[in-house]
C-alpha cells in the first residue's frame, strides 16, 4: 500500500497534509488563469475604475459648485443678509450670523471635496445644507413669496421657482451618491 503525502519545506514528505493542499493552490492559479482569460478581470476593473470616476466626478462639481455658491456672497454679506430676511425664516438676531458662517461653510465644504479631506463628515454636511435649501425653498414656493433666491449670486435677481428646486435636487442627487459611497463602503467593509 503506498501512502502520499505532500513534500514539506525542508524536502521532507509531511503525512499530516492532505495531498488536496496542493491541488488547491495549482487550482487557484488555475482559476486564476480562467479568469483572466475569460476578461472577467478586466470588466471588474472596468467598474472599478468606472465608480472611481464617478466618485471623483461628483466631489469635483459638488465641490466647484459650493465654492461658486459662496464667492459672490463672501464679498458681500450685507446683500445676502437681505435675501436671507426675506426668506422670513429665521428670526432677525440670526439672519447676520448666518449670512456670514453659512458662504464660509460651503466654501471650506468646497474646497474639502475636491481635496478629499475629512469626507465622511464633509459629504454629511453636503447632504444637511442641500436637504435644508431644498426644504427651504419648496416651503417659500408654497407660500408664493417672489424673492430672490441668492443660491449663486446676491446682485442677480433669480426668483424662486421649479427650476431652482430641481437643480438642488440635482446637486442633492449627487451629494446622497457621495453618501452612499462613503458611508456604505464602509458599512459594507465592516460587515465583512
Amino acid at each position: 500500500m503506498n501512502i502520499q503525502g505532500v513534500k514539506g519545506s525542508r524536502g521532507r514528505v509531511n503525512f499530516l497534509k492532505p495531498m488536496h493542499n496542493w491541488n488547491e493552490r495549482r487550482g487557484s492559479s488555475f482559476l486564476k488563469s480562467v479568469y483572466w482569460l475569460s476578461g472577467l478581470e478586466m470588466v471588474t476593473q472596468k467598474r472599478k475604475n468606472l465608480a472611481q470616476f464617478f466618485y471623483h466626478g461628483a466631489r469635483l462639481i459638488l465641490g466647484v459648485i459650493f465654492i461658486y455658491a459662496s464667492y459672490d456672497k463672501i464679498l458681500h454679506p450685507n446683500a445676502f443678509a437681505e435675501i436671507i430676511y426675506n426668506y422670513q425664516i429665521l428670526p432677525d438676531s440670526l439672519i447676520n450670523l448666518t449670512a456670514i458662517v453659512l458662504p464660509w461653510l460651503e466654501m471650506f465644504m468646497g474646497v474639502f471635496l475636491i481635496i478629499g479631506f475629512w469626507m465622511p463628515g464633509t459629504v454629511a454636511w453636503c447632504n444637511i445644507l442641500l436637504l435644508m435649501y431644498v426644504g427651504v425653498l419648496c416651503f417659500n414656493l408654497a407660500r408664493g413669496l417672489d424673492i430672490n433666491c441668492g443660491c449663486f449670486s446676491t446682485t442677480e435677481g433669480s426668483a424662486i421657482g421649479i427650476g431652482t428646486i430641481l437643480w438642488d435636487v440635482a446637486f442633492l442627487a449627487l451629494s446622497g451618491y457621495l453618501f452612499f459611497i462613503v458611508f456604505g463602503s464602509k458599512a459594507g467593509a465592516g460587515s465583512k
